[in-house]
């Protein structure tokens, strides 16, 4: 059966889809999920779908914690004094806030992964 949406391509405008993504992406990386936080910060930071906002976006790449030190330390120092102070506030009081859906999937993993470490691992 072929699912037909009600929207065509021409109905939805890069702004419109940039507003999506972001809006998906600031679910996801509420929940803590790194990738989610990488693409916030890149967002910010070419202040697509959004205003441009590099201590958000550094906060958020400094959360994401995929990118290398260096690269974290480079970044920090583009920042103006204030724009660093506001991006380490925002660090030092973000936690993540799963959903309850969120945390069965994560258990969900764990388990199989485990199941799989078992059923791999060597008799002897």
């Amino acid at each position: 059966m072929r699912v037909h949406s009600t929207m065509s391509p021409s109905c939805t405008t890069g702004r419109a889809t940039r507003k999506k993504k972001l809006k998906w992406w600031k679910m996801a990386g509420d929940q803590g999920l790194p990738s989610a936080l990488f693409s916030l910060s890149r967002a910010y930071s070419a202040g697509r779908g959004t205003p441009r906002d590099l201590s958000l976006s550094y906060a958020y790449f400094k959360l994401s914690q995929i990118a290398p030190p260096k690269n974290v330390n480079e970044m920090a120092g583009s920042l103006s004094k204030s724009e660093r102070e506001n991006a380490e506030k925002i660090v030092a009081g973000w936690k993540p806030q799963p959903t309850a859906l969120t945390l069965k999937a994560f258990a969900g993993i764990t388990a199989a992964e485990d199941h799989l470490k078992a059923v791999r691992k060597p008799t002897t």
